[in-house]
């Protein structure tokens, strides 16, 4: 036993100084700066267009290992967690093309080094004494996960299906809220570190979706007009536009901290808006809209370079009002999609219908995250369009009250003492809270991600949990983007 003891403590020894080497100092400078969150972005795109999935979900994985093995705060995790949703290629959807056993074993190791390397930075650098879940936004996520725990219980179609499900909702939702607070110090000055993370998820979605305008053959014949064939890897349309109307907030915060520079966060902003308008999400199209007007009014009057913003704001103004008249009658085709369809529900009036018949049937616990309605042949699982009704009819009165409680939680953070700060991340919340209202975007990991992330931040800039300052300490280092 004192052998083991003996080899342990000289494993930590030698890691500890691999750390504090030279090579160790600038492989964590290198974590912490802008480059190393354009590299994994830049990484992300070229495998996404070459359809090498498999090597970039190793990437992804490589930056979280060096990250948990050689930084006591583990801030670095935030761009490749940003970034993972948004890897599958078109390549699964244009050749049907799936994982092979080498690619099976691939997923294997990948799994295998992530794992062990969260455990090491739990034990070492105490994540395992920082995981509890203080505070009334800990506790409205732990309530929220015993409702996603409970759903579909004493349902007659509860199966392994249902359990998986649930799990797939319990993982990013709750689990890794309470993962990344106890491994993560979330400093107020970090936000432009993951605002930048949150960009650059925002330029390789759009990247994503000029590739497919570009090279996706089925739709290119259709006239751009087929949104069926609209299909950037991961998702149709409808969740490419939720998706990147998470990153413009976030944009607009970056903007508004620049000095020289804005015009440029402003543009990324105004691009990231007009592929909304291209992936024919009309549920996207109508939250982004106030979003990003509101994004703009906060700009003109809080950035550090208000006079650049109103010029801007002011050119793309005139630059839109010319573009609309000389191009009218090719603005107005293009436009075709959203007139023609208007305020057609496109099924979702029958799928509340059915959300809610599943609520009477089953009031207390609901049917669960999966239920195959064996009169229509239709698999039920997270795909009720609508989060609350989501919730009533997987979850029946325990699941809605549940999210009701979390609802009521996130809504506080941002209707108490509301800084500058928070603006931006409740703006980026309230996006993907109303998307979905008539989409699934709650569901879905790609926003998941997103809310967690953006509630952390909020959480720490109230101040309001004690369990900030009652928490071992993880380490001084200075954040990149300070001024």
């Amino acid at each position: 036993m004192d052998n083991l003891i003996v080899k342990e403590n000289m494993r930590l020894g030698l890691m500890c100084r691999a750390r504090k080497s030279e090579l160790g100092k600038k492989i964590t400078e290198l974590l912490y700066s802008p480059w190393y969150i354009s590299a994994l972005a830049l990484g992300v795109l070229i495998c996404y267009c070459l359809d090498m999935d498999v090597l970039s979900y190793g990437i992804l994985t490589a930056a979280c290992v060096v990250t948990f093995l050689f930084c006591e705060d583990a801030t670095p995790i935030l761009p490749p967690l940003l970034l993972s949703p948004f890897v599958p290629s078109m390549g699964w959807y244009r050749v049907g093309q799936s994982y092979g056993a080498w690619s099976t074993a691939a997923f294997v190791i990948y799994a295998v080094m992530l794992a062990a390397s969260v455990v090491y930075h739990m034990i070492v650098f105490g994540g395992f004494k920082r995981l509890r879940y203080g505070g009334r936004l800990g506790a409205a996520t732990v309530a929220l996960g015993l409702g996603l725990l409970v759903s579909g219980f004493f349902c007659k179609d509860y199966n392994n299906n249902s359990v998986i499900h649930m799990f797939v909702q319990l993982a990013p939702l709750c689990l890794l809220f309470f993962f990344l607070r106890s491994v993560i110090k979330w400093e107020k000055q970090k936000l432009t570190y993951y605002a930048v993370a949150v960009m650059a998820a925002g330029i390789v979605m759009c990247a994503a979706l000029a590739e497919c305008y570009l090279f996706n053959k089925p739709f290119i014949e259709s006239g751009f007009t087929s949104k069926a064939e609209l299909v950037a890897g991961w998702g149709i349309s409808n969740n490419i536009g939720a998706a990147v109307l998470q990153a413009i907030p976030l944009t607009f915060f970056l903007a508004c901290k620049e000095e020289k520079f804005a015009w440029f966060y402003y543009l990324v902003a105004v691009i990231m808006e007009v592929c909304i308008v291209f992936t024919f999400s009309r549920a996207a199209l109508l939250i982004s809209v106030p979003v990003f007007g509101a994004c703009v009014i906060v700009s003109c009057f809080k950035a550090r370079n208000r006079k650049q913003m109103w010029i801007v704001t002011g050119a793309l103004a005139v630059a839109g009002i010319a573009g609309l008249i000389v191009m009218f009658d090719k603005i107005m085709g293009m436009m075709s999609f959203y007139l023609e369809n208007g305020f057609n529900d496109r099924g979702r009036f029958s799928i509340y219908k059915k959300g809610f018949e599943f609520f009477a049937k089953y009031p207390i616990f609901g049917v669960g995250l999966h239920h195959t309605d064996l009169t229509q042949g239709i698999t039920h699982s997270y795909f009720f369009h609508n989060t609350p009704i989501q919730f009533l009819a997987a979850g029946g009165i325990v699941g809605i009250l549940t999210y009701t409680f979390y609802r009521v939680e996130t809504v506080r953070l941002f209707t108490r003492k509301l800084t500058l700060d928070r603006v931006f991340l409740g703006l980026t919340v309230a996006g993907i809270v109303f998307t979905a209202l008539l989409d699934t975007g709650f569901m879905r990991f790609f926003s998941q991600v997103f809310t967690v992330s953006a509630l952390l931040f909020s959480e720490r800039d109230l101040d309001y949990a004690d369990w900030f300052y009652s928490c071992p300490a993880l380490g001084k280092r200075k954040p990149l983007f300070v001024r």
